[in-house]
């Protein structure tokens, strides 16, 4: 008795499986998923084409005027100082920032042809009012009321 009901209650298992897989739209879930990531990534794809595309684009320009021998000596030395700056804005804020996510940052001058750099950050939360402090340097917050 106990094995036919045991057969029984897996048997109806099975069934209610095959059941709730069978009533499951996965191509059309599929094809959602696959066109957000195809938005995404193009889009992704073409500001990332578009900062190459300026980067190479002034390399070119810096090399134009220059004989043709010194040419890849000049866009070398033209890409590694780019990338460098590029680098030397966040100072020590180069990694562990949060994607789309609202950051308040202080930017100073470093000594050096470096132009400016990240001094601070401190990325927004909510729930927290954020104002400049009496030294108005400083960035203070408190809880939200």
């Amino acid at each position: 008795m106990v094995v036919v009901a045991a057969a029984a209650l897996l048997g109806l298992a099975g069934g209610l499986v095959m059941l709730g897989r069978t009533s499951v739209n996965v191509g059309a879930e599929r094809s959602r998923a696959y066109r957000a990531g195809q938005t995404a990534g193009f889009a992704a794809g073409l500001t990332q084409g578009e900062a190459d595309g300026v980067r190479q684009g002034r390399a070119l320009e810096v090399s134009t005027n220059v004989p043709a021998d010194a040419r890849a000596a000049v866009t070398f030395a033209y890409t590694s100082g780019y990338n460098a700056g590029a680098a030397d804005i966040f100072g020590t804020y180069d990694g562990g920032w949060v994607l789309n996510a609202p950051y308040v940052i202080t930017l100073s001058h470093p000594s050096g042809p470096i132009a400016y750099e990240i001094s601070s950050r401190t990325q927004l939360e909510p729930g927290v009012s954020y104002f400049v402090c009496d030294d108005g340097q400083t960035l203070c917050r408190e809880p939200r009321h």
